[in-house]
This record gives structure tokens, sequence and C-alpha cells, in this order.
């Protein structure tokens, strides 16, 4: 057993119900039974088909929901617990869909403060933090701009940078390039692997981009609120039929590799093939 194996985990899941309605209206079950640990450093990628539970399982990772079964527990801090509540915010930041959610100040620099102020931290620490945030995503010479000048995908890494300022130990991400073009989907991925390589922050990414999904450590198959997998990228994208089944696809690497095997050009080491860089690779050994 591996040291990272002993390790307790940063957030841990076991039994988690939720159910929508519960103060009146028709109640929709959201999740159920879902049980799984996150440790630090880990990279877990969350898929699945709308309605699946996906945005209600991330949600429940900083406790903006309460589970209505089960529990969630943040560094062994009950999220059911209110006095808990700003504690594990501290430890678990969230970017939205869209960044314009979470603007909070009328200048770049102003927006990246206003979580490490709100910690009570010097001065002094709030500047060296804004500074090296704006530095990791690239918006330095943006600081005093004003947010809403700033384009999508600045937007997007505002939002990633007022989080980095804070300095948490797990950042979970949903849906957060869905509104972006694939340069800036790429840009946001890029700096997601290098924060979770380099500060060993967990990261736990809400996508339907299969592209963005292989580049976790794991993958989470939510279907119907139920985790349904949770196993490393290749085991997961080797379960073709029972993707497809949810009306999820396999990466397009992957579906090109089949494909090629189908007409009898055979790859070695295919189950690995999941980006365009591995099958390039790959190729160049038998062509």
């Amino acid at each position: 057993m591996t040291g990272k194996e002993k390790e307790k985990p940063l957030i841990s899941l076991k039994g988690l119900d939720y159910v929508y309605g519960q103060n009146g209206g028709t109640q929709r079950k959201a999740l159920q039974g879902v049980s799984a640990n996150i440790s630090p450093g880990d990279f877990i990628a969350v898929i699945g088909a709308n309605g699946s539970g996906k945005s209600t399982l991330a949600r429940h990772l900083n406790a903006l929901l309460i589970p209505t079964g089960g529990e969630v527990r943040v560094a062994g801090m009950d999220t059911a617990q209110p006095d808990h509540v700003w504690d594990i915010r501290r430890l678990v930041g969230m970017v939205f869909q869209n960044p314009d959610n979470q603007v909070a100040a009328a200048i770049v620099e102003e927006d990246v403060a206003f979580g490490p102020e709100n910690l009570g931290i010097t001065p002094e620490e709030v500047r060296k933090r804004v500074a090296d945030a704006l530095d990791w995503v690239g918006l330095e010479e943006l600081a005093y701009r004003p947010p809403h000048t700033l384009s999508g995908g600045q937007k997007q890494l505002l939002a990633f940078a007022g989080i980095l300022a804070m300095q948490p130990k797990c950042i979970v991400l949903d849906e957060p390039t869905s509104m972006l073009d694939p340069r800036n989907r790429r840009l946001i991925m890029d700096l997601l692997v290098r924060v979770n390589h380099e500060q060993q922050t967990a990261i736990v990414l809400v996508t339907h981009f299969m592209e963005e999904a292989i580049m976790a450590h794991r993958v989470w198959v939510m279907d119907n609120g139920h985790l349904s997998l949770d196993d490393t990228v290749p085991k997961v994208f080797s379960r073709r039929e029972y993707l497809e089944g949810l009306g999820l696809e396999l990466p397009a690497a992957r579906q090109l590799t089949l494909l090629l095997e189908k007409n009898g050009l055979c790859l070695p080491q295919s189950e690995h093939i999941l980006s365009a860089e591995n099958l390039v690779e790959k190729l160049s050994y038998v062509l």
C-alpha cells in the first residue's frame, strides 16, 4: 500500500442522497446512495447524461447543498453542520459554468482579492496571493481592467484566479469550459493540469467533453443519480457499450482506434489510446 493509499481522504461521501422539492412542489431524487472519496492531489472527471446528478453532486462538495440522506465530510467536518460551512469553503473552492456569476468587484485585481480578504489574512499576504494568482492564469497585465471588458475565456480565468488566491485544497469546477471556444477550453484544461501537478490541489471537473475527461486520473460516471463507475480513465472508456447506453460518446481518438481495428489495423496497447497524441504515437509504430 502506498503512502497516498494510506492517506485520509480530503472529502468523503457516504450513502449520499439528495431530493429536490422537499419544501413543496414535486419531489425528485437527484442523488441516491453515492459513496466515494477524494484524496489530496486527485484529479477526478465527473461525466454523465443531462440530469444524471453531476452538478448536484458537485454542489455537495463545498456545502452549497446539504444531503437529505447520508453524509459528506470535508477534512472530517460534516457539511450539514452550519458551524463548519466557512471552514469547508476555505478548503473547497468552486468555479461555475458562467463566470459572470462569480464577479464581485469592479476591477480584476479587486475581484481576485475578494476571497482572500474575507479570510482575514494580512494585506501584504493578500497582495502576494493576488499577484501570484494573476500570474498563474496569465492576467497580470489586465489587473486594473474592469471585468466586464474581458472576453469569456478571460472571465473564466479570472474566476479561477479568485479561487486560486484562497489556496484551497480542492477546486470543484462545474462545466467551466462549456461556454468557451476550443482555444480557451484548452487553456483552462492546461491550467487545471498544471495546478493539480505542481500544487497537488485536488481537482473535481464536471464536464460533457470526453477529451477533457481523459486528462483526469479517475472518472466518475453518474447514471440517474447513482455513481455507477469510479475507475481509471482507460478502464472507464473501455466500457463502450455501457457509456453509449447512457448517451455518452467515447473520445474521438478512441472511436477512430476502434474503427481502424475493425478494418484490420491493430495498434499496440490500443485500450490506452484516448487522445490524438496517443493515436499518432501508436500509428508511428505500425506505419
